[in-house]
């Protein structure tokens, strides 16, 4: 394990989460996550995440990490630069820090093992093949749109709206909030997304 500085740090949906922005050294690119703030480590003005080493390259200053979580977008794998990378002398000497990341990691896997529901999809349409049809579902915090084609009978039909089987991997319920997997990679858009709880498919409404 290491600790990478992370581009930004801003508050989550709840005061005891923060959003973390990381990017690629090599692409560019951004990746968001979130994860409880005790997690992070605060050290001369920048905040740090715990992340997998993978490989590293010295010649070129760069360290191929793994998150330690899938992030809500973006890859979970990215090139980082070395000099970014936290050193161990410079860790802060806090009392039980490692082993409040240890029961914040184990609750974080634990959150990834997601049950399934069904929510309610935006559009539906004709796929390639007559068995096949396309499903938009979008994000209803940032509103970004995910697209991705599925056989017609993996959808429930209920009272004129089609819906998709997902799996649920965290509820904010005063929110009204819940973020979802979806059962493949899109097309297009993220994997993970935020829906509103109201357009699950209730059980009573399921068809049997």
């Amino acid at each position: 394990m290491a600790e990478i500085r992370c581009e930004d740090v801003s508050a989550g949906l709840r005061r005891i989460e923060r959003l973390v922005t990381v990017r690629n050294a090599v692409s560019g690119l951004l990746s968001f996550l979130r994860v409880e703030a005790d997690f992070l480590t605060y050290h001369e003005g920048h905040y740090y995440l715990p992340v997998g080493v993978v490989q590293e390259e010295p010649e070129h200053g760069l360290a191929l990490i793994e998150l330690p979580q899938e992030p809500d977008a973006g890859d979970t794998r990215l090139w980082v630069r070395t000099a970014d990378i936290l050193q161990p002398s410079k860790r802060a000497a806090r009392p039980g820090n490692r082993i409040r990341k240890a029961a914040q990691k184990s609750s974080l896997e634990q959150r990834r093992e997601a049950t399934m529901t069904e929510i309610l999809c935006e559009r539906v349409s004709r796929g390639m093949r007559d068995e096949e049809r396309t499903v938009m579902v979008r994000d209803a915090v940032s509103k970004l749109r995910s697209f991705l084609r599925v056989e017609t009978d993996f959808l429930t039909y209920q009272d004129g709206k089609f819906y998709l089987p997902v799996g649920v991997v965290q509820q904010e319920p005063q929110l009204g909030l819940a973020l979802v997997e979806l059962p493949q990679e899109p097309d297009a858009g993220n994997t993970r997304l935020w829906v509103r709880t109201a357009d699950f498919l209730q059980p009573s409404k399921a068809s049997t």
